[in-house]
């Protein structure tokens, strides 16, 4: 028997061939013939590199696949399962769609997305509210002196960066120690995959930002509050 066959530059590559058109690949019983060869793409994992691929031409075949842009899914199936029983004379019909197969093969890497978003949402807001209360402790534990600075001439802004300071500085040192640890189980993560997408190292810095940006927010509110009280008040507390 013969046949037809296309293959991928995977197989191109695997066979080591120049000119693979024309080229016989025995396929017991059957002789076929390279008659094409298509770009490689993944039919598989990201796990895996691209392996060799061969599409086979034959008569008969157990399987269709079709490429529909139908607006109704369940009469166009029925069309195709009456079309398939009668050119199979009753075999039984099923079929699955590519797209769901391939979501199949990513469903734990969604599955750890999902739960990373949600862990880091958690996080961000746990973070948040222990900023908070340290500026609110801080300002509370500094109001005497807020007030004194007040009273010897310091303008709002000079206390506001004065409270700050010492959140910042703390947020830069989290950042530094922070990338490193990020940067390694990044690595160790996509090296499980043959293919990985780039990304740069501005990534943490940007990160290291976003942090600095939600702390200076957050303590923001309070240290207005304290810079603008009234120096009576400040220097009255106990």
């Amino acid at each position: 028997m013969t046949g037809t066959a296309v293959i991928n530059k995977a197989t191109v590559r695997k066979l080591g061939w120049e000119q693979p058109l024309g080229k016989k690949i025995r396929l017991h019983p059957v002789d076929l013939t390279v008659v094409g060869v298509v770009g490689d793409f993944h039919f598989s994992t990201f796990r895996t590199e691209i392996e060799p691929l061969m599409f086979v031409c034959r008569p008969i075949s157990s399987f269709l696949s079709l490429r529909y842009s139908h607006p109704d899914v369940t009469a166009l199936l029925r069309t195709i399962e009456d079309f398939w029983k009668e050119e199979t004379n009753g075999l039984p019909f099923d079929y699955f769609f590519l797209d769901e197969r391939f979501n199949r093969m990513y469903q734990s890497e969604l599955r750890y997305g999902r739960l990373l978003r949600v862990f880091a949402v958690l996080t961000v807001f746990i973070a948040t509210l222990g900023l908070l209360g340290l500026a609110a402790h801080a300002t509370s534990r500094r109001t005497r002196e807020i007030g004194i600075r007040k009273v010897l001439g310091a303008e709002p802004i000079q206390i506001v960066t004065l409270l700050m300071r010492e959140f910042v500085l703390l947020v830069l040192l989290a950042s530094l120690i922070a990338w490193p640890v990020a940067w390694y189980f990044m690595r160790d993560w996509l090296g499980q995959y043959a293919y990985q997408p780039p990304y740069g190292w501005w990534v943490y810095p940007a990160a290291g930002l976003g942090a600095l940006l939600v702390a200076v927010l957050t303590v923001a509110a309070l240290a207005l509050r304290a810079a603008n009280s009234n120096p009576a008040e400040s220097l009255r507390h106990e």
